[in-house]
């Protein structure tokens, strides 16, 4: 079943300039052949173009060359300022008092650095990004490709997936599932993500996924394993990435015994209060209070876990309007629980 998810309309302009939006698509539960159809269509709508001989209206619309007409998303504008080494902040000003001479000067420094292999990034008739001639695609279909493979060596099937523009990301689990604390049941996976506009390099995950009530909704946490950058053979690349995919399946397993831990320590009152600081300072003071209660909220009659306030957290996770927001909010919660199992 495919879910088409806005993201809050944020940022949705900078003074005068206003920027194209994305929307995310999620796959729950998906078949592999869904995927392949989705990220298939995606780079069907997706072409590199010359930078060169562009200019850009005063609301933002650019002129002339392969990709007149189109309008830049918000990384694809701040990504094209930052290599025309034109601050933000000066562009908000100016643009919202001044539009005509910020369009102005962000044309003429784009006109200083023609013929410099810079290309905008297109999707949809939007600009996602612009990159530089060193720049390697890693094609989301390339790493797509490999899978097959992957899955007829390991018990793997997809779990969700998720595409906005030209990123992707996607979340493949054991088909066995392994209890912790007595009948609560878990799933060991994989999590990937990948752009094909410079936002981000490919990297994979280890994660366990873990069941929080009867309507399907999950939390999960994870250990970060790889990272690769988007220079060299491509080719290379794609081999890196799957080695990458399958490491990151193989560490997972061994994330139960931390987790398993973590849910048999009981925590004091002064340390709930440390972790409760700590992911305050982290994220915000709302997402502190609510893990905090989720947790005693579940917890047995034997007292509060780290691991219950690990999915206190990362229950949240999925209500964020940001990937990278919710990989950081799972990654700190396999962190908590991996501090309680050291001392355990």
């Amino acid at each position: 079943m495919e879910a088409n998810m806005p993201r809050r309309r944020r940022w949705n302009r900078l003074g005068n300039f206003l920027f194209a939006p994305l929307t995310m698509t999620t796959l729950k539960q998906p078949s592999f052949e869904e995927i392949q159809d989705l990220v298939a269509d995606r780079e069907r709508k997706t072409q590199y173009v010359s930078a060169d001989d562009h200019k850009i209206s005063p609301d933002g619309v650019l002129s002339y060359g392969a990709a007149a007409g189109a309008r830049l998303t918000r990384y694809g504008f701040s990504s094209y300022m930052n290599i025309l080494d034109v601050p933000m902040r000066f562009i908000e000003e100016e643009s919202a008092f001044r539009p005509d001479l910020a369009a102005r000067i962000v044309n003429a420094r784009a006109n200083n650095r023609r013929g410099r292999g810079l290309k905008f990034v297109m999707y949809d008739n939007k600009v996602v990004g612009i990159v530089s001639e060193k720049y390697a695609v890693l094609s989301n279909q390339g790493i797509i490709s490999v899978m097959p493979d992957l899955l007829e060596r390991h018990p793997m099937r997809p779990s969700s997936f998720s595409m906005e523009g030209v990123r992707m990301r996607g979340r493949f689990v054991d088909k066995n599932v392994v209890k912790v604390r007595g009948d609560d049941p878990h799933h060991t996976g994989v999590d990937f993500v990948n752009s094909m506009e410079g936002y981000n390099a490919f990297k994979t995950s280890a994660y366990v996924l873990r069941l929080v009530c009867t309507n399907g909704v999950v939390s999960s946490v994870k250990t970060h394993i790889g990272r690769i950058v988007h220079r060299g053979d491509t080719d290379d690349i794609i081999k890196r990435a799957a080695a990458c995919i399958e490491t990151s399946f193989i560490a997972s397993g061994s994330m139960i015994s931390t987790i398993d831990k973590a849910a048999h320590y009981v925590l004091s009152d002064t340390s709930m209060r440390d972790i409760g600081r700590g992911i305050a300072e982290r994220f915000s003071m709302v997402l502190a209070n609510k893990s905090l209660s989720n947790a005693r909220a579940e917890a047995p009659v034997t007292g509060v876990t780290a691991f219950d306030i690990a999915n206190g957290l990362t229950s949240q996770a999925h209500e964020q309007d940001s990937m990278d927001r919710a990989r950081e909010m799972e990654s700190y919660a396999f962190d908590i629980m991996r501090r309680a199992a050291k001392a355990a």
